[in-house]
């Protein structure tokens, strides 16, 4: 599917290297499913510690990954 998004257990700071498709939305959305961050394209930093899932939206097809702040 040529999408990478490393690490899946990070620590609050630490940058999430999102690799995908140029012009790739990514939101990322709390475990309630609620959007705490929107991007196109670009890796991301997360405050604070929890359960995200990072979606990636890129011509109809959709990818979600889940990963750990802690």
């Amino acid at each position: 599917n040529g999408v990478l998004i490393y690490p899946s257990l990070a620590r609050i700071g630490e940058t999430v290297h999102i690799e995908a498709s140029l012009g790739t939305l990514v939101q990322v959305l709390d475990i309630q499913g609620k959007e705490v961050l929107s991007s196109v394209q670009g890796n991301i930093k997360l405050s604070q510690a929890g359960i995200y899932f990072i979606r990636l939206t890129n011509n109809g097809k959709v990818y979600t990954q889940k990963i750990v702040v802690r």
